[in-house]
Parts: structure tokens; C-alpha cells; sequence
């Protein structure tokens, strides 16, 4: 029995011995013979009552204990209460950046002058930049403005419209660089906060709120095929590009790369995950480019059609279209046809788990690795050296 059904049965009772009481009184009236034993039952009664009214109190202040501990135990949030990120604001400002680009392009009517902005995040005191590849691409003069209001020309270190991220650097010291977590451990629902330079404002850099919409999301964009982004409804505005997704401990947790744009649509914006960003700013930082691995394989995902071709066994893994003549999987033995199931005792059930392993990093140039396929619905290990990715 629960304690709301046990307080009701208490009530009752109360109430019961109540209506017993009055009518012993209405008896010891009619009959004075038996008055002094009515006497002394009346006060029994009473005594009775005023216990039970006693355990009563202590029985509600019981309950009134246990609603304030699960109250204080419990682990959702008050919905009346929004989190503040001014002070969050204050700290991670100074390490966003305004870049404005200028560049020069061969037109049928001639050479013209054109001018592009984005934003920036910081990642070391020494002047390093992080931002998107789209925004200093083709560009002949960077100018970077800073939180005081300075500025300074940028020089292009490397970049990398495969993930469209790129580092430039300026000629300072004493940055305030912001934190790029390598691990994020992002939730659907969390808080975010994008900061940037948005619409080429002037004065200091635009901030919106929103949540973590989605985890994982793909996006064609012109030639470039962007994976692991995190979708936000933070407004991302063009100028925000490049600029910082953070949570609410002030990691980057993201860099804002686009809004996508529908008149159907509304609160949709992506941003690269850190987790790819921390690999690939590392590359471009020592290298100058990112050095992908490479297997040379064309791939596509198994669908009901080529399964039905091919009779195949099994319903997911990475289809080998074709062969790069003189690769690693060539040389290694893989073959048209073949099906990718596993890497390194990895499950890979799609292109997109292939490509995940390079972009974040497990695979590199000169890694020996254990392909698992199936072959004529036969599964073996073939062991490949990756190489380095040709440069078109």
C-alpha cells in the first residue's frame, strides 16, 4: 500500500471515531445511569484520536521529506530555467576572429576585384588560425581582425576542401587561443553557442544559442561531399562560417560551415565535428596539406539492385566497383566485385564507416591492414599497405 492510500484509510478512520464520538455524547445525555462510564470512554476515544492525528502529522511530513529528495535527486533540468552564457561569452570571445578576403578572377570582361568574409577560431598563442577552406579559397589578401580591434594579414598555411577546413597564420604572439576537443561526446539536445562575424558586421562578433539537432548528418556541397557534421538550430548566418560551435564549457565542439538554405526550411545549420577538425588542423599545420591514405578502390554501398545482380549474401558492407591500376588494393590482391565487410576486425557497413576511419584518423600512409571481404560468398582476410592519395 502506498503512502497516499494509507493517508486516506487514516482520514476515514478519523472521521469514523469522530461520529462515534458525538453519538456516545447524544447517549450519556438520554441515560445518567451510564454517564461517568460514557465519561471515561469518550476521553479514551479522544486520546485515540488525538494519536492518530499525531501520526498523521508525522506521516505528512514523511511525505514532504521524500518529495524533496527526489526534487533534489532528480536529473532533468528545471524547465523555467534557461542556461545564462554571458559568462561563457566573456571567456571564449577573444579566441574568434573576423577574416575578410579579397582576390582577383579572370572574367570573360576581364580581371575583377571581389571581397568575402568569414570567421576564425584561434588555436594557438603563436598566431595559428582555424577556419574553412571556402573561406580564403582563391584569396590574394587575408585580414584578420581581432577582439582589441587590431589587425593583421594572414598568410594561407595549407588547406583542404575534402573537409573544407584550413589554417592560416599571422604574425603575433600572445593569443588566446580556444580549446578544439578531440572528443567531444556530443548529445542530440545538448546546449551549443555559435560565435562569428556574421554578415561582415561590424564591431563585435554575433553569438546565438540553440541545441545539438542531429549527430552524423552528410551534405553535398558543389564537389565537396562533407560527413560527421553536427546539425544545430544556432543560427548560422553566411559570415559565421569558420567560426566556433561551443558548448557549454567553452570547448569547440564544432566549426560552423553552412546553412542550408530552402524556402521550406528554417533552423537548419551545420558545423564540422572537432573530432575531425583536431586531425586534419594537426596535418595542415606540419604538412602544409592533409596526406590521405589511400586503398584505390571505387566503392559504392550494397542496395537491393546489384544484390539481386550479383547474388550476393549479404546485405551490407562496401561494394568494389573498380581497381586503381598500380594501387595498394591491386597490388594486394582485392578485386572488382569484391565486398568489404571488415578493417582490422572493424565492421564496415557502408562507405561512410570507410571513410570515417580515414577522416578521423586510424588509417595512415605506410599502415598495414587486414581487409575482410567476402568472394564469391566466401569470406577472407587480405592484408594491404596503404599509400599516399594522389594529388589531381
Amino acid at each position: 500500500m502506498n503512502i497516499r492510500n494509507y493517508t486516506i484509510i487514516i482520514l476515514i478512520l478519523i472521521m469514523s471515531t469522530t461520529i462515534i464520538s458525538c453519538n456516545s455524547l447524544r447517549s450519556n445525555e438520554d441515560n445518567e445511569k451510564q454517564e461517568l462510564q460514557s465519561v471515561e470512554d469518550n476521553k479514551q476515544l479522544l486520546n485515540e484520536i488525538s494519536n492518530i492525528r499525531n501520526e498523521v502529522q508525522t506521516l505528512k511530513k514523511s511525505i514532504d521529506s521524500n518529495t524533496n529528495t527526489t526534487n533534489t535527486n532528480s536529473s532533468l533540468p528545471n524547465p523555467n530555467v534557461l542556461p545564462s552564457i554571458a559568462d561563457l561569452v566573456e571567456v571564449t570571445r577573444p579566441g574568434v576572429v573576423s577574416i575578410v578576403i579579397s582576390s582577383t578572377q579572370n572574367t570573360f570582361f576581364g580581371r575583377q576585384d571581389s571581397e568575402g568574409a568569414g570567421s576564425g577560431i584561434i588555436i594557438s598563442e603563436d598566431g595559428y588560425i582555424l577556419t574553412n577552406s571556402h573561406v580564403v579559397d582563391l584569396a590574394n589578401v587575408i585580414t584578420v581582425s581581432f577582439y582589441d580591434e587590431t589587425e593583421a594579414e594572414a598568410e594561407l598555411i595549407g588547406q583542404d576542401p575534402l573537409t573544407d577546413l584550413a589554417v592560416i597564420k599571422v604574425d603575433k604572439s600572445g593569443l588566446t587561443p580556444l580549446s578544439i576537443s578531440s572528443n567531444n561526446n556530443l548529445r542530440v539536445g545538448d546546449w551549443v553557442v555559435a560565435i562569428g562575424n556574421a554578415i561582415g558586421l561590424k564591431g563585435e562578433p554575433t553569438v546565438t544559442l540553440g541545441i545539438v539537432s542531429a549527430l552524423e548528418r552528410e551534405l553535398a556541397i558543389d564537389s565537396t561531399y562533407l560527413t560527421e557534421l553536427i546539425q544545430t538550430d544556432a543560427v548560422i548566418n553566411p559570415g559565421n562560417s569558420g567560426g566556433p560551435l561551443l558548448n557549454l564549457d567553452g570547448d569547440v565542439i564544432g566549426i560552423n560551415t553552412i546553412k542550408y538554405v530552402e524556402t521550406s526550411t528554417d533552423g537548419i545549420g551545420f558545423a564540422i565535428s572537432s573530432e575531425t577538425a583536431y586531425t586534419i588542423m594537426q596535418q595542415l599545420i606540419q604538412n602544409g596539406k592533409v596526406i590521405w591514405p589511400w586503398i584505390g578502390i571505387g566503392a559504392q554501398d550494397i542496395d537491393l539492385q546489384n544484390i539481386d545482380e550479383l547474388d550476393l549474401n549479404v546485405t551490407e558492407g562496401v561494394l568494389i566497383r573498380s581497381i586503381s591500376p598500380n594501387g595498394p588494393a591491386e597490388k594486394g590482391g582485392l578485386l572488382a566485385n569484391d565486398i568489404i565487410i571488415a578493417i582490422d576486425q572493424k565492421p564496415i557497413r557502408n562507405v561512410k564507416e570507410l571513410q570515417t576511419l580515414r577522416q578521423t584518423g586510424y588509417l595512415s600512409i605506410g599502415q598495414e591492414i587486414t581487409v575482410t571481404i567476402i568472394r564469391e560468398k566466401v569470406a577472407q582476410d587480405i592484408l594491404i599497405t596503404l599509400e599516399e592519395q594522389p594529388r589531381l
